[in-house]
């Protein structure tokens, strides 16, 4: 768990989170370009009436980044931001229409890591429905589509999960990952 305070910076806290997954795999890759799974809640009226649909309206896009060395980080979060709310239009597009656009084969996967950022952890949103419930503890268990899926709720305080195949990394090796990410958050929050 981290505590933050992303104000200074002028995004949401879901984009520090994407912008700090984008530096440390493009470290861990040795690139400056690099590409994952956004989960997108896609409720941001793309749809008409989208507000009085009842389940999910989820959908997985990828999400390309570029480290500039030479950028200021909060003018860097700042244009990845903006690529973010570019994308709203389209985020109903199915993953597999993208595949085929992208050139990629049918077999090659476009990310093998994405984000699922919530603001809420599911322990509050179960407490608010359910106050009675307030000295239990909820957490979700499910297995990874992804090889490596990043699970982070927050507002001020982030907390931050990997689910993980185990033939991609080792439980030691996934620890120090959220470690580093975490570590990478409260810099980039700390030194815009």
């Amino acid at each position: 768990t981290v505590t933050l305070a992303v104000e200074s910076l002028g995004v949401p806290l879901s984009t520090v989170v994407q912008g700090a997954w984008a530096l440390l795999l493009a470290h861990y890759a040795g690139t400056d370009d690099v590409v994952f799974g956004v989960a997108r809640a896609c409720r941001k009226g793309t749809v008409a009436g989208v507000d009085s649909i009842v389940g999910l309206c989820i959908n997985t896009l990828p999400a390309r980044a570029r480290y500039v060395p030479d950028a200021l980080v909060r003018d860097w979060l700042n244009a990845l931001r903006r690529q973010q709310v570019d994308v709203r239009p389209y985020e109903h597009t199915p993953l597999a229409d993208i595949q085929r656009w992208s050139g990629f084969g049918m077999g090659q996967p476009l990310f093998e890591t994405t984000i699922v950022f919530d603001r809420a952890p599911l322990d509050g949103l179960v407490h608010a429905q359910r106050p009675a419930w307030t000295h239990r503890t909820f957490s979700l268990h499910e297995p990874a589509a992804i090889p490596v899926t990043l699970y982070a709720h927050g507002g001020v305080q982030l907390e931050l999960k990997l689910v993980y195949e185990r033939d991609r990394l080792a439980d030691d090796t996934a620890e120090r990952v959220v470690e580093n990410l975490a570590a990478l958050v409260r810099e980039l929050v700390r030194n815009p």
